[in-house]
């Protein structure tokens, strides 16, 4: 069964976090945070270095919002090298990371999602639960931007791209196969023999 958040290393990071099996007991409240978020509740979900914040459209609008520490500046440092080493602006879309980046960030020390009990999370909601549906709605559709652009993992630890706003509800769940390009799709770079060049 192909999963519906976390499709990526990048976003499975971020799943794993907010899904944490070293948790005393399960979070009753994910299924009503996976379904607010299968359902395009969360809106005008932002996110910048050691912060992501959205309104969650439940019965009551909540506003939501979720800090944390970024990167120690010498490991912001030294991933940034780690990206630059990696990364071929002609061959890479915008927004999109090589997966083998990963290995070397975690070389480096560089963890791409902060454990829960490093998040200082608020909500406007009244719920006992830490996190509540709604911050857990946001992590989950933040899981799907970052599955489609790795690159906003990165954002959200380091002060790289410190402005960068997401547009939730343009945030896809699936991908028309007819919007993948076979030649870029696999990461390879290769020519396409046309007939005439077969002889």
């Amino acid at each position: 069964m192909i999963p519906e958040f976390g499709v990526t290393p990048w976003g499975r990071a971020w799943l794993k976090t907010l899904e944490s099996p070293t948790a005393a007991r399960p979070n009753p409240l994910l299924p009503k945070a996976r379904s607010l978020a299968r359902n395009h509740k969360v809106q005008d979900l932002q996110t910048s270095a050691g912060r992501v914040s959205a309104t969650v459209a439940d019965k009551t609008p909540r506003a939501v919002e979720v800090t944390f520490d970024p990167w120690p500046k010498e490991v912001a440092s030294a991933v940034t090298r780690a990206l630059t080493a990696a990364r071929s602006p002609a061959t890479t879309p915008e927004g999109d990371l090589p997966d083998e980046l990963i290995a070397a960030l975690a070389v480096l020390g560089a963890e791409l999602a902060p454990p829960q009990h490093e998040w200082a999370t608020v909500c406007t909601c009244t719920s006992r639960h830490s996190p509540c549906a709604h911050v857990s709605a946001c992590i989950y559709t933040l899981i799907h931007a970052v599955d489609e652009q790795p690159a906003v993992a990165i954002t959200l630890r380091t002060n790289l791209n410190p402005d960068n706003s997401i547009d939730a509800s343009a945030v896809r769940t699936d991908i028309d196969i007819n919007d993948l390009d076979p030649q870029t799709f696999y990461n390879a770079a290769f020519k396409t023999r046309l007939p005439q060049d077969i002889t």
